[in-house]
């Protein structure tokens, strides 16, 4: 080959190589919504489930609102927002998938957080239907389980008892049997370990503290599936430390500090 050939081709395969770098090296994989909102990046993921709009995309900004209205924001209006938001990408998600059980829950999370700013019986019955159709298509899911736990319990945590009991059928016996079983169902999972441990410190019937040290007893091993599940295993943690030390004060501020939505104003 003559020299000005050999000096063309090579300036060639220089050029090519410095102006089409794809060509040599594929730039590294956007993260998916899950991902996002599984690392705590909740605004990305919000924005990114969106964008994507699939059933999976949808819960994943669903999953990052609730976690911000709940116990991020502290202005009303503005949790308000945030959570019809995820109200609005969770309804998506089960019109993309009405089976979906991840889907549902998210609305029944949502629905259960805006009856109670709202203070409406009524929204919160739906989001108790929501989570019961879970369970009559998967007996043994866990979450669902936890929810409708929850469900009874801070109702009872909130207005007593009798009131719960009458206003909108929320029971004790159904609040330990739900938890009960959902942590038969997922032993140590942190997510429904420290909202049971909170709601029975909460209400604080009997025998409900000595149950709180029981569930909480190996919690430091518990292997939290997310960001969420992460931030819920910090506050099981110091609810025991605090049940280890035996300071009452300490326990009860923490317990009031630890409701979802507590932050408003």
């Amino acid at each position: 080959m003559p020299y000005f050939n050999k000096v063309w081709m090579a300036s060639w395969l220089l050029l090519s190589a410095l102006c089409l770098p794809s060509a040599v090296a594929q730039p590294a994989t956007a993260k998916t919504a899950a991902q996002l909102q599984a690392e705590g990046a909740w605004q990305e993921a919000i924005v990114q489930g969106r964008l994507d709009g699939d059933s999976a995309g949808l819960i994943a900004a669903a999953k990052a609102s609730l976690f911000l209205a709940a116990y991020q924001l502290t202005d009303k209006d503005a949790a308000l927002d945030v959570l019809r938001g995820a109200i609005g990408d969770a309804q998506s998600a089960v019109a993309l998938e009405p089976d979906n059980n991840d889907a549902n829950l998210q609305l029944a999370i949502g629905e259960g957080y805006l009856a109670r700013i709202k203070t409406s019986p009524k929204r919160g019955k739906a989001a108790r239907a929501r989570a019961a159709a879970i369970l009559e298509r998967s007996p043994g899911d866990a979450y669902a389980l936890g929810f409708l736990g929850g469900w009874h319990g801070e109702a009872i945590g909130s207005y007593g008892a009798i009131i719960a009991k009458v206003g909108i059928g929320a029971e004790k016996s159904a609040f330990t049997r739900y938890f009960d079983a959902a942590l038969e169902a997922a032993p140590n999972n942190a997510l429904i370990t420290a909202y049971y441990a909170r709601l029975l410190l909460d209400i604080n019937d009997k025998g409900m503290r000595e149950r709180a040290v029981e569930i909480l007893i190996d919690i430091e091993s518990a292997e939290p599936a997310d960001a969420f599940e992460a931030f819920m295993k910090e506050r099981a943690l110091a609810l025991k430390a605090a049940l280890q030390t035996g300071d009452k004060k300490q326990l009860k501020r923490l317990v009031k500090a630890q409701r979802a939505l507590r932050n408003l104003k």
